[in-house]
């Protein structure tokens, strides 16, 4: 009995530092936000705080980050103008660690 308790927990320790939780949903988290950020969003607004495409909203002043974190999901959620929505590629959580990336850069 007590052998398959600490088999449990070990799992559950493993899942939630793997980006997920013991109950399979996946846990807020900016580091998971920010391989997300470079895998979808780094071709267009740069990767490192630098922009790749002019034109793009880019984060190297923050005068982007000004946005509520609402409005900023959205945006990623549904685009806007040229930029692509993400609704059925990522899930609300993956734009959420997103947004919570944006919000350490500066």
């Amino acid at each position: 009995m007590f052998k398959g308790s600490v088999v449990l927990l070990f799992a559950m320790i493993i899942s939630v530092f793997a980006g997920g939780s013991a109950f399979g949903e996946e846990v807020p988290s900016p580091f998971s936000g920010g391989k997300t950020y470079k895998k979808y969003c780094g071709m267009c607004h740069g990767e490192k705080n630098r922009k790749a495409i002019p034109g793009v909203h880019d984060f190297i002043r923050g005068e982007y980050l000004m946005i509520p974190d609402r409005e900023m999901f959205q945006i990623i959620r549904e685009g806007k103008k040229t930029m692509p929505a993400f609704i059925g590629i990522l899930s609300n959580r993956q734009i959420e660690n997103v947004v919570n990336y944006l919000r350490m850069l500066n």
